[in-house]
């Protein structure tokens, strides 16, 4: 969706007048004008518009129109200079600011609105030719896709210095745009300064991967991230760390210390990190930052955030596993440890496993001419001289209706050389149905 706003407030500065005021005139002047101390300063011209009546949060397309109303040119032979458009890092006051004041009180770092970096953001947003005319009777300069906060100061408009003169001593090259004043008494005519706004992405939900492992917050959640030792000390590389006025420069100037960067441990409230060393930076936005083995000392998810004046708060989450599970799975060092009773949630299952390889295995049949058998107890041909020695094994059915079924012995008489199992056998064992124990005791 594109809308169209005008500006809500606009005037130029000129160097040959540095105290007068142009808030109420009806053109803006930009170039370079005759009797100008040097030939690299002139006419700069600002406009703000009302960038709090865009929606919030919106990444915008810009294009800047402003509606020509004349051009005065004096030895114009100029090697092509440009007009340019940059973003204000200050407010101004529309009916005090002259060339060396911004407001009534306030001087510009530099006069003019001149200085890069102060004054004004040094990142271009758009240029123009000059003075080369449109066919429109308007210039329309494209401002790129940033966010409204940055102009939220206003623009600045000014030619493209050094400019270079065939006679440096009398020359003119300016341009005369249209002002909200031009027609007075109202805020909408078609002359004045408009911004035609195109709505992009919604930046708050922008998703930033970092690389394959590490990522930005992605609409209010997290993505798992890099497997960290526990009890131990790393150095993380956090980042990308970008501008928030543009949301795309990197940031390599941040000072990152040890109250920036707090931790949540499985999910508790966020404390700074123990480790006390500040950030490093290493490259392409991102900082190295080290944690100490009482960073990382509770297993489960690790959670690193930094907020820092200047650039888009960075969230990457870990998850901190225990030093054997690290060693044995990241690092290759050693070997998982594992319980039998995971197999069937059932410890005497795991011991009878545990002496199925420890032991060995016992073969036999059931005895049981007398039919007089039953689905737990069955004598047998064992020949054995204590009770329960068999307690705890495991048996398994070779032949018979019973057969490739598994039961433990509980317990085992050496009387009547029977055995009790369980659970329940799925039917009677016959006589000389065949078996196997594992696990003799």
């Amino acid at each position: 969706m594109s809308i169209t706003i005008y500006a809500e407030a606009d005037t130029y500065l000129q160097e040959n007048t540095p105290t007068t005021n142009y808030g109420l005139g009806t053109n803006l002047n930009v170039g370079n004008i005759q009797g100008a101390p040097n030939a690299d300063e002139g006419a700069h011209t600002l406009i703000r518009f009302d960038t709090d009546s865009l929606t919030p949060n919106k990444f915008i397309q810009c294009v800047l129109r402003l509606n020509i109303s004349g051009i005065s040119l004096i030895d114009a032979e100029v090697i092509e200079n440009y007009i340019d458009v940059y973003a204000l890092l200050v407010a101004f006051d529309e009916t005090t600011a002259t060339w060396n004041k911004r407001n009534a009180t306030t001087n510009w770092n530099q006069p003019g609105a001149s200085s890069a970096g102060v004054d004004y953001d040094a990142n271009l947003l758009g240029s123009i030719p000059f003075p080369s005319l449109p066919l429109d009777p308007y210039y329309e300069i494209d401002l790129g896709t940033i966010r409204q906060e940055r102009i939220a100061n206003g623009l600045l408009i000014k030619p493209r210095y050094p400019l270079t003169y065939a006679d440096e001593s009398t020359h003119r090259q300016l341009i005369f745009f249209d002002s909200i004043d031009y027609t007075v008494g109202t805020g909408t005519n078609n002359s004045d300064p408009q911004l035609i706004v195109t709505y992009g992405s919604d930046y708050s939900l922008i998703a930033v991967i970092n690389s394959t492992k590490r990522f930005r917050q992605v609409e209010g959640g997290w993505i798992m991230g890099n497997v960290l030792r526990q009890s131990t000390a790393v150095t993380l590389q956090i980042g990308p760390f970008l501008d928030t006025t543009d949301g795309f420069s990197l940031e390599a100037g941040l000072t990152i210390s040890q109250g920036d960067v707090k931790l949540s441990k499985a999910g508790g409230v966020q404390a700074q990190k123990n480790e006390a060393s500040a950030a490093s930076y290493d490259a392409n936005g991102f900082y190295q930052v080290a944690l100490d083995a009482t960073d990382t000392n509770t297993v489960g998810q690790l959670d690193v955030s930094v907020v820092e004046t200047g650039a888009l708060p960075v969230c990457h989450s870990y998850t901190v596993v225990p030093q054997q599970v690290y060693d044995s799975i990241i690092a290759g060092t050693d070997a998982l440890d594992t319980s039998a009773i995971q197999l069937v949630g059932d410890a005497d299952a795991a011991a009878a496993l545990k002496n199925f390889w420890k032991l060995g295995v016992t073969a036999n049949s059931v005895h049981n001419p007398s039919a007089t058998a039953t689905d737990t107890t069955f004598e047998t041909h064992l020949t054995f001289t204590e009770d329960n020695i068999f307690a705890g094994a495991s048996i398994v059915f070779i032949t018979g209706a019973n057969a490739g079924l598994w039961r433990r012995i509980v317990s085992s008489t050496y009387t009547d050389h029977a055995l009790v199992v369980s659970p329940a056998l799925l039917e009677v064992p016959a006589d000389n149905d065949t078996f196997q124990i594992a696990g003799r005791t």
